[in-house]
Formats: C-alpha cells, structure tokens, sequence
C-alpha cells in the first residue's frame, strides 16, 4: 500500500510541476526565437551578384523559420537547425566571422556551394560548427572561384565530419597548414573533394597522410591538385575506397596493381598525369569497377586484356596514351558499357561484329587509331548510340545503313578508304542528327538532297570524295539548322541550287573545287545569308551578275562584301 501523502505536499508537487512546464515552454519558445533571429540575421547580411533569382524572400518574421527554402530542423519541436543550404544563391558576400551562421551550434549539414562567388578566405569561426558531418564550400566547375586563399586549421576541429567539399575553388590551398594539418583529426570522413585546391604534395606525402588519418575514406577526389610523384602503396591500407580521382596531376611511374585489390572500386580516373609503364591487365577486370579513365598519359602503354563475363564496366577511356592492339571480340561481355574512348592510341586491326551487341551504348570515338577493315554493320543496331566517331583510321569498303540509330547526334568518318554510294541509306530517319562528317575519303554517285532538310543537322562536311552529278532543290530550307556546308573538291556539276542559299543559319559554306556552273547574283546571296562569314565559291565554272564583277568560265571567282568572305583560287579580286 503506498505511504499516505498529505493535501499540501500533492498541492506543492502540482505546482512544481506547472512550473517546470511553463518555464520549459518559455526556455523554448525563447530558444525558437533565438533560431529565427540568427537565420534573419544572416539573411539581411547577404551580398548578392545581379544574377540572383532567390534572396531568400521567404524567410520573414510570419512564416514558421522549419519550413523557410534551405533551412531543415530536426524532428521535434524544440527547432533545432539541423541542415542550412544556401548553395547556386549567386550569394557574394556577407559571410565572415562576425556572421550569425557560425551561432548555429546545432548545424550538422551546411551548403555553401556551386554558383557562389564568395571570393574570400574561408572564415575561421567555420571551426565553431562543432557539429557539422557534411560540409560543402565547392565551386560550380568553370566558374569564378567560391572562397579563396588558405584553407584554416579551424577546419580540424570538425571531428564529426563525414563529406567534406571544397572542390573547384581554385583559388584555394593547403600549404601552412598543410593536408596532413588539417585532416589529422578528421577520422570520420568517408567522402574528401579537394578537386583544383593546391596541395602541393608528393605521393609518399598525401598518402600517407590519408592512409593514417582518413581510415574509413571512401571517395578521394583531387584533381588538379599540383600533386607530384608516384601513387604511394601506402594507399592500398584505405581498403574501403570506391572511387579515386587523382586527374590532371603531375603522378608518375606505372599504375599500381594494388589497385587491382580494392574490392569497393567503382571508379579511378588517373587522366592527364605522366604515369608509365605497362598497365595490368587486372585493372581492368576488377569486378566492381565502372568507369575507367586513364587517358592523357602519353607513355602509358599496355593492351586491352579479355573481358570476362558480366563485367561492370560503363565508362572506358584510354585515349592519348600508347595502348596498342586490337579491340578483343570478348568486348561484348561488358554488357553495361555505356562509353568507349580510344582516341589517339595505336589499335589496330578490324573492329568485332560482336560490338554490335553493346545494347546499353551510347558513346563510341575510336579516333585517330590504326583500326582496318569493313565498318560492322551490327553497329547499326546499336539503338541507344549518340556518338559515332571513327575518323582518321584506315576502315574501307561501304558504309552500312545507320537507319536505325534514332539517337544519334554525331557522326564522323572522315579520312578513311571508304569507298561507294551514300543514297539509299534512308538518311531522312536521323532525325537527332547534327553532325555529318564523311569528308576525305573515296565516296561517289550523288549526294541525296534529304540531307540539307535533316531538322537537326548543322554540320555536314562530304569535301574530297568523288561525289558526282547534280545537286537536287532541298525541301523546306528555311527550317534548316545547317550552319556549316562543305562540298568541296569532288565532280559536282550543274546549277548550284537555289535551296542552298536559303539555308539562313548558314556561316560557313564551301563549294570549290567542283564543276558547278551558271550565274549568280552574290549581292542577292549574300543579303540572303545574313549569318554567312565565309563563301568559297572558287574553282568552278561560274559566272557574277549583278556584283560589278564579270568572270569568264575558266577565271576563279572572288567578291568581297560586307562581313562575308568569298574567295578565289589566287586570291585576288576580279
């Protein structure tokens, strides 16, 4: 039975307990009031660029301050900031150390990222935000720099932190203190962007620095980062790591196989260095691995290996280096690759029908190689294609129909042995088209005039082939995106259509060396083509009317006018 309590002593415990309550409700209301007032302070502080569309308008004394755009509290009532996003604000100024941000003691994610252009020292009280786990000071890529100057050592007291961005910001760097100063007591972070921020380190230096202090770093990203020497092995101990982006550095030495062993590799992008040597064929086949990026290194030598079933590969890009050999039937294994670039290199050989099975690819450039052959039709059946590239190799025989690539955007043979006709290749069905490049090869017969009504098509380049006989009228030409045209050196005869100079976007329009004949009125073309730059009209067998300038059919053509350039054979006027 519970002990007897007297009428006053529940009275009293009543009471307290009222008190308790309304005191807690003014601590809180008090503490809700507290939160507004910083985050209205630091609005009525920021600076923005004339390109700013959101000035935070809705942050006002008469709307709940959880709900404001950017602004994320926790869960219960109490109005805790959680999460402040101010990231692409066009936000110039108005935070330093004496702003209100650095009074939210509770902030564990803060954005201050993308299109900012702060342009000033990462402020010190960052330090004071004892609670942030993710933090991003980035810069929008190809933008003016977001903050500027040394980073502070203010950022290490920052224990909790899991993301850290500070990359793009150019403008940035690591020396007193230094990488290893500033992420020594960061051991929580699972995600470090530095990308462009000058670190000034060697190998031996910032991987160790990683490795001993960042053990459960998953994303390593430092582009740019006037980072020198060899990838140090010290590296391998981070076994946690998914990707590495170590591009456009100044590495050396060969890639290391022990990489081969980081069972979590999604990505390693190690373009534009000085690395050498041999690389393993086990980069290749780790199993985990999409996207592989080791071009730019101009002694980086090796061959692509067999590609074992199922693989995970959907980026492959190995151009500008000494690879060598052919591209393996075993190719079609990698049933998710989404982009091959193998510009530049020495492959050679014929290309495997078995490409034609790449169901998911989009982006295939095999430029500037030794690559021979017939061109596999099955590549027609590539459906998702929007970037065919294989200029500048030595493929011959006929071009297949690529009737099917509903997709494609870019298409460019140019400077191959390719031999035949073009009509017929249902052209009209390529509606995406906006580049057509078959220019310098040994291509002949007539040149279908559904290409000039194409809808998307801007660029078309068919100069030195052995294209023949006249040029039909083009249907609608002054719907036309073609803004540049060349035809030049080939046997075309006949009238020059009067569909051409009705292509109004047209800058760029080259003709010469052919076998056109008639005459033109230039001053009516050119009022005609108010876009036009450049006329080559040279070598053919024209005649001026109406320009002040009369040619025999054996003379070149030449007429200057306005912001167009004509020319002629010698250069000359007439």
């Amino acid at each position: 039975m519970p002990p007897f309590i007297s009428s006053s002593c529940l009275s009293f415990m009543i009471c307290l307990w009222i008190y308790s309550c309304l005191y807690m409700h003014s601590i809180s209301s008090q503490y809700l009031d507290d939160q507004k007032s910083l985050l209205l302070e630091l609005k009525n502080n920021l600076k923005y660029n004339s390109e700013a569309l959101d000035k935070l308008e809705g942050w006002n004394h008469s709307t709940n301050y959880c709900q404001w755009s950017g602004v994320e509290c926790d869960n219960s009532n109490n109005g805790k900031v959680l999460g402040l996003d101010l990231s692409n604000k066009n936000i110039i100024g108005g935070i330093d150390n004496t702003s209100s941000l650095f009074r939210l003691q509770f902030l564990q994610s803060l954005n201050l990222g993308g299109e900012n252009k702060i342009q000033d020292e990462i402020p010190s009280a960052i330090g004071k935000l004892s609670s942030l786990t993710y933090l991003n000071l980035s810069t929008a890529p190809y933008s003016d720099t977001n903050f500027r100057g040394q980073v502070p050592i203010e950022i290490s007291n920052l224990v909790k932190l899991v993301v850290l961005d500070i990359s793009f910001s150019f403008r940035t760097y690591m020396n007193r203190p230094n990488l290893a100063d500033i992420v020594r007591n960061l051991t929580n972070i699972r995600e470090l962007y530095l990308d462009r921020v000058n670190i000034s380190a060697i190998g031996s230096q910032w991987c160790q620095t990683l490795a001993s202090s960042l053990p459960h770093l998953q994303v390593l990203s430092m582009s740019e980062c006037h980072l020198e020497g060899e990838i140090h092995n010290s590296l391998s101990r981070l076994h946690r790591l998914s990707v590495i982006r170590l591009g456009i550095n100044s590495l050396v030495g060969p890639v290391p196989e022990f990489l081969t062993r980081l069972t979590n590799l999604t990505m390693l992008s190690l373009s534009s260095n000085d690395l050498t040597g041999i690389v393993p064929h086990k980069i290749f086949q780790v199993p985990t691995l999409r996207t592989l990026d080791i071009s730019g290194n101009s002694n980086l030598e090796g061959t692509l290996p067999v590609f074992y079933i199922n693989g995970s590969l959907e980026e492959l890009t190995i151009s500008g280096t000494k690879f060598s050999g052919v591209l393996p039937s075993s190719i079609s294994n990698l049933k998710s690759l989404r982009t091959i670039f193998l510009v530049d290199c020495q492959f050679n050989g014929s290309l495997p029908s078995s490409i034609g099975s790449l169901n998911l690819l989009q982006r295939l450039v095999l430029t500037a190689n030794q690559f021979s052959g017939s061109i596999p039709s099955s590549i027609g059946s590539l459906n998702l294609l929007e970037d065919l590239e294989l200029n500048d190799n030595q493929f011959s025989g006929h071009i297949p129909s690529f009737s099917s690539l509903k997709k494609l955007k870019t298409l460019n043979l140019h400077n191959n042995s390719l031999v035949g006709s073009i009509t017929g290749k249902n052209w009209e069905k390529l509606l995406n088209l906006e580049s057509l490049s078959l220019s310098f090869n040994s291509l002949d017969g007539n040149i279908s005039s559904s290409l000039f009504s194409l809808p998307s098509l801007e660029f078309l380049a068919l100069e030195n082939n052995k294209f023949s006989g006249q040029l039909n009228e083009s249907a609608n030409p002054v719907f036309s995106k073609l803004t540049e045209v060349y035809l030049s050196s080939n046997n075309l005869e006949g009238p020059i259509p009067k569909s051409i100079f009705h292509l109004r976007q047209l800058e760029w329009l080259d003709l010469s060396s052919n076998s056109f004949n008639g005459t033109l009125k230039l001053a009516e073309i050119l009022l005609s083509l108010k876009n036009l730059t450049s006329l080559n009209l040279s070598f053919n067998r024209l005649l001026g009317a109406q320009v002040g300038v009369g040619n025999s059919q054996s003379e070149p053509f030449f007429q200057p006018l306005g912001r167009a350039r004509t020319t002629s054979g010698d250069d000359t006027l007439k």
